[in-house]
């Protein structure tokens, strides 16, 4: 235990298969347009211990790809885990569960399942997500799950698909009963990288979306997630009293890196940059790693004299990365929503 390295937790794609097609995907090896077919012949859990022998953290998070699509390996991690009092949280699609499976998980404790609505219309929800028929099986499973007593999470990515109509969304997720909800701006990355136009809202669609979302939470009194990295010259906080919003954690120590099937270890599950793998080197050495040196020491030259950088910290960093960029560049949602560099000095 003395030779591990404390971490708050970890996000484990377990996969990159996925049963849906989602426009907003920022899985980066969507980015070309095909799943990585090579890593599915990894033992998940294998990697899992492996990662665990040189970290200690309390919550697990799984992810994908879309984590129940080979269910077996799924249960084998959880009760790796559980077996250790870890919490688990399971993002997931939800249309790939069936009773048996909500019980099986519900046996083993799961803690938490995040699964996205994008649209209180089936067709919109579907349209983002390229699979007919999965609002009506999404919907059921929340609802079963619930019934187990598992807490549902549940994130809007807003596009131009559903941005105009995020009110009476939020309104439908609210009558399901979910207590908690994150409103993300879509981020650019995987399969969108190409198609940017095709999916992004306006900024003056996205803000009034966050007008929306503020009152909400004020008639709920509740508040709202925004977990997507955002340039406060995009959406400033403080307009948003009711949101919390989030930004990269600068902290080496207190962040939750990424865990791939072939033990992989990156900044976050939206960066493709690979900063050291569990199978040769401890969690320990990883974070000495020159890559996140860089991510620490380099500051995009159009943020340099913005009084916001600091709480900022950038926007999404990532996404520059997987626009091809070095870090060196600013969020692309900046450029692409052409923030004048001279009004945000002062925001």
């Amino acid at each position: 235990m003395r030779n591990k390295i404390e971490l708050p937790g970890v996000i484990y794609e377990i996969t990159t298969l996925c049963n849906l097609k989602c426009k907003y995907c920022y899985n980066y090896w969507k980015k070309d347009g095909k799943d990585s077919l090579k890593i599915e012949k990894i033992n998940p859990k294998k990697t899992l211990k492996q990662f665990m022998k040189s970290v200690k953290c309390d919550e697990i998070t799984f992810t994908g790809g879309e984590p129940t699509i080979n269910f077996k390996e799924l249960l084998d991690c959880i009760m790796y885990v559980k077996s250790r009092n870890k919490s688990v949280t399971i993002i997931t699609n939800a249309t790939l569960l069936d009773d048996k499976k909500i019980e099986l998980l519900s046996k083993l404790k799961v803690d938490l399942f995040e699964i996205t609505i994008n649209s209180y219309k089936k067709e919109i929800h579907e349209k983002i997500n390229g699979i007919k028929g999965s609002f009506d099986k999404t919907i059921e499973n929340i609802k079963k799950i619930q019934n187990k007593g598992i807490e549902v999470v549940v994130p809007i990515v807003i596009t131009k698909y559903n941005v105009k109509e995020i009110n009476k969304t939020l309104e439908f997720i609210h009558s399901l009963g979910i207590k908690r909800i994150m409103v993300n701006r879509y981020n650019i990355g995987g399969n969108g990288c190409n198609n940017v136009e095709d999916i992004l809202a306006s900024l003056e669609d996205l803000k009034r979306a966050y007008k929306m979302c503020q009152e909400f939470a004020e008639k709920y009194n509740t508040e709202i997630y925004s977990l997507v990295c955002t340039p406060q010259c995009v959406l400033l906080p403080e307009d948003y009293p009711n949101i919390v919003f989030s930004n990269c954690e600068c902290n080496n120590l207190n962040r939750e890196y990424t865990l791939s099937r072939d033990g992989n270890i990156r900044y976050c599950n939206h960066s493709p940059e690979i900063i050291g793998n569990v199978y040769d080197s401890k969690m320990s050495e990883i974070l000495k790693s020159d890559k996140l040196k860089k991510w620490a020491e380099i500051e995009p030259v159009f943020c340099k004299k913005c009084t916001k950088k600091e709480s900022c910290q950038y926007g999404c960093r990532a996404a520059s990365q997987q626009m091809g960029y070095g870090l060196e560049k600013e969020d692309p949602i900046v450029s692409i929503y052409g923030i004048n560099i001279n009004k945000t000095r002062n925001i």
